[in-house]
């Protein structure tokens, strides 16, 4: 598995974040212009830094058109991920209740995604393309992967995984605590056992964090929430690689 880091569309000081991090992958967040020029110009720039761009994720879904284009496009500029998944949840509205006052998001942001009525026609040029559709969630459109959140996987993670009928492109470390989200560390899911489940499972692709809660002195795009999961991460799969 490779560890990534999610990063803004044309924010070089998140590509030099993650080159200080030691990340060599990273997963660029892309709100809107997904024509080749763009696409193109990203992947080149983060080349430029020496590292890989692994995929990008934010595709909109609700329209098929839009969808279909945007999939030619990452294609045509060689790109070879993209996930659907949703973006971060804003400042107002998550809440003071995390850890020691971390601000939490307190809904299911890692919801399945709404999957259009031309979902065949996306998985079929994507695959004409030579691009991988990660859906976000357990299930996936024939020919899709998954962008799979990690708390999802329930007490028996070996078991779930083996259940699922679709590849997992991305593994999502996500974590709550209740109802609520929580620090990587400190939420219902035991991280260290999911990812060596992942491991004995054979997955090879990108592990990669959702947005971390917000902690003091942060900013708004959570570099040092970033710089924890990170860490955390590295150690876990330092370790159980190590064996």
């Amino acid at each position: 598995m490779h560890i990534a880091l999610s990063v803004q569309f044309g924010r070089d000081d998140q590509l030099i974040f993650a080159q200080q991090l030691g990340v060599e992958h990273v997963v660029a967040h892309v709100e809107r212009r997904w024509d080749v020029e763009t696409l193109t110009a990203l992947k080149n720039r983060v080349e430029k830094t020496g590292l890989k761009l692994a995929g990008v994720e934010a595709l909109l879904t609700t329209d098929t058109q839009e969808a279909v284009a945007a999939v030619r496009a990452a294609g045509a500029a060689g790109i070879e991920l993209i996930s659907c998944v949703a973006g971060p949840p804003t400042r107002d509205q998550r809440q003071p209740t995390g850890r020691g006052g971390a601000l939490v998001d307190s809904d299911k942001t890692t919801a399945a995604t709404i999957v259009p009525q031309g979902a065949e026609a996306i998985v079929e040029v994507a695959q004409e393309a030579g691009v991988s559709i990660a859906w976000t969630g357990k299930s996936a459109h024939a020919g899709g992967g998954l962008d799979l959140p990690l708390d999802r996987l329930g007490d028996d993670p070996a078991a779930a995984l083996a259940a699922l009928e679709a590849p997992v492109l991305i593994a999502r470390a996500w974590n709550r605590r209740g109802s609520e989200q929580a620090f990587l560390d400190d939420g219902d899911t035991k991280l260290p056992r999911v990812l060596l489940a992942l491991k004995e499972a054979q997955f090879t692709g990108l592990l990669l964090a959702s947005p971390p809660p917000g902690i003091a002195g942060d900013s708004e795009w959570g570099h040092k929430g970033r710089a924890f999961d990170l860490g955390y991460l590295k150690a876990i799969v330092q370790t159980i690689q190590s064996h």
